[in-house]
């Protein structure tokens, strides 16, 4: 979590203004998350590929809105060669942010003009895929290995039943939809008192590509049910596969805290000029009251999280039991056994470094590996 923790620094620095926001931020992000989510996203609660990728997309924003091209397109094909979906959406959200700048600038004294634009994005587009090659080359074989029956099948799986619930808009939760519709409207009453500043229109454009990514993907989704009945539905589910939701899901809620934070300054940190000596311990009342509100919030999270049951659902002694024979397993089995485990648990390779037939959070990534899998699980019911 450093590189993460570095990124949002980064960001945070840039965004917001103040010494804590960066650390005030986090708290109030992760109370967010912790009431819920639109599509299953999250950057805290694991460790994957993703969660490196946001580190370096956090990096990326940060010098973008810098006007540090090279450096933020490097770190863009980083994003890219960690996880080519968090960073290929991340790029067309980039790439949309930069020409709504650029046009809504068109006749401001300062504004670049176009040959001087392609002379610095020239060597920052060759920066940027030479970083992502290490990535994309092995997704881009991934997507062209497998025939058309195949990714018809596994598209279908994917989208329709094992991550329906990341996938399928029609599958969200209602208070999913009232959460950031509410988190939407905030940050858009937020943003009318930010200030005009590159840094700070440039990510809200990128929000706005974030927001018509998700608006694009509901419409490829929403329809009768089952999802056959949709025209062009085979079409539709090739596209939603691609999680056009991931960005809306994990950007909107730190948007919201950037906007929140930046408000909170502005109302109980900034002294103006005029105040006195006076205000001083009004001043520094206030800053207590927002530490104490923030701290509260970091406290309630973390109380969540302590309470809330294990995934696993098993009990502590069964939990040490599972463990234990896991362990036995590893010492006294060749290491090329398969075994057959409870299709919903997901550590067996981790304390038994030994294979399973199946299990249903260890699903391949090519096609034919996909429709294997369910033919596996099918066959156990």
């Amino acid at each position: 979590f450093l590189l993460l923790a570095i990124g949002w620094y980064r960001l945070f620095r840039v965004l917001t203004t103040g010494v804590w926001s960066p650390l005030i931020s986090a708290w109030i992000y992760l109370g967010i998350a912790a009431i819920g989510n639109f599509s299953g996203e999250w950057i805290i609660g694991g460790v994957e590929s993703k969660v490196f990728a946001y580190g370096f997309l956090f990096l990326s924003l940060a010098n973008a809105c810098e006007q540090r091209w090279n450096r933020a397109a490097i770190y863009a094909g980083l994003t890219i060669s960690w996880h080519p979906i968090v960073g290929i959406w991340a790029l067309l959200c980039g790439a949309f942010a930069l020409a709504t700048a650029w046009a809504l600038q068109r006749k401001a004294p300062q504004r670049i003009t176009l040959r001087e634009a392609v002379k610095q994005a020239v060597p920052a587009a060759g920066l940027l895929v030479l970083c992502a090659l290490p990535g994309l080359i092995p997704a881009i074989s991934l997507l062209l290995q497998s025939d058309s029956r195949d990714n018809f099948a596994a598209n279908y799986i994917q989208v329709f039943y094992r991550i329906k619930h990341h996938l399928d808009p029609m599958d969200f939760h209602t208070f999913s939809y009232l959460l950031y519709a509410a988190l939407l409207g905030l940050w858009l009453f937020l943003r009318r008192n930010a200030n005009t500043s590159f840094a700070s229109r440039f990510f809200q454009y990128f929000i706005f590509g974030t927001i018509g990514l998700a608006c694009v993907g509901f419409l490829l989704g929403v329809g009768p049910r089952p999802a056959a009945e949709m025209p062009y539905y085979a079409f539709r589910m090739s596209l939603l596969k691609f999680y056009p939701f991931r960005l809306f899901d994990a950007l909107l809620p730190l948007a919201v805290t950037i906007g929140l934070v930046n408000s909170l300054n502005r109302r109980f940190f900034e002294m103006k000029t005029s105040d006195t000596k006076s205000h001083t311990a009004s001043f520094s009342s206030r800053k207590t009251a927002v530490a104490c509100l923030s701290l509260g919030i970091f406290t309630a999270v973390l109380y969540s999280a302590w309470i809330t049951p294990p995934i696993h659902k098993m009990t502590r002694e069964q939990r040490r039991d599972w463990i234990d024979a896991c362990h036995w397993i590893e010492e006294n089995t060749p290491e090329t056994a398969l075994f057959l485990t409870p299709a919903h648990e997901s550590d067996f390779k981790w304390y038994a470094a030994r294979p399973e037939y199946v299990t249903v959070k260890d699903c391949p990534q090519d096609s034919p590996g996909v429709v294997e899998w369910n033919r596996r699980l099918k066959y156990l019911r």
